[in-house]
């Protein structure tokens, strides 16, 4: 659905696409500098750069509640129309009837649904980031 936004504002959608790769460097950066600062010598276990980055993106994916808000509210809504015109006139997506069907059923989503997927989505990025990180961060 967000990558449907680039209709809506190409810079957005750029800004989007930057933040998404540039939240990993941030989370690590700030787990090394943790790392740096509490434990400088000696060893790291992994599971506290995990929890670190993990919680990074928690605390991150409730403030990403409010933008994200509005984004399913009012934005959202303009870009399912024109994106259910495009599954219309697809040949190979299936029959007129199963295309109608997946369009109530994408209209059927609420708002609530959708933030709570987009937040266990952050939450599973953030515990991908954290893996690595952690891995990367540990001092035997």
């Amino acid at each position: 659905m967000r990558l449907l936004g680039i209709y809506i504002s190409p810079l957005f959608f750029l800004l989007y696409l930057a933040l998404l790769v540039y939240i990993p460097i941030v989370a690590f950066r700030a787990a090394r500098a943790y790392r740096d600062q509490n434990h400088p010598t000696g060893p790291y276990p992994f599971m506290l750069s995990f929890s670190f980055v993990v919680l990074l993106h928690v605390f991150g994916a409730i403030v990403a509640l409010i933008p994200q808000y509005f984004y399913f509210r009012d934005v959202a809504p303009m870009l399912l129309e024109p994106m259910l015109t495009q599954m219309r006139s697809m040949k190979g997506i299936g029959s007129p009837a199963e295309v109608e069907q997946m369009i109530e059923s994408i209209r059927g989503i609420s708002l609530l649904q959708w933030l709570w997927t987009d937040y266990c989505f952050t939450i599973f990025l953030g515990a991908i980031w954290g893996t690595i990180t952690g891995l990367i961060l540990k001092r035997n």
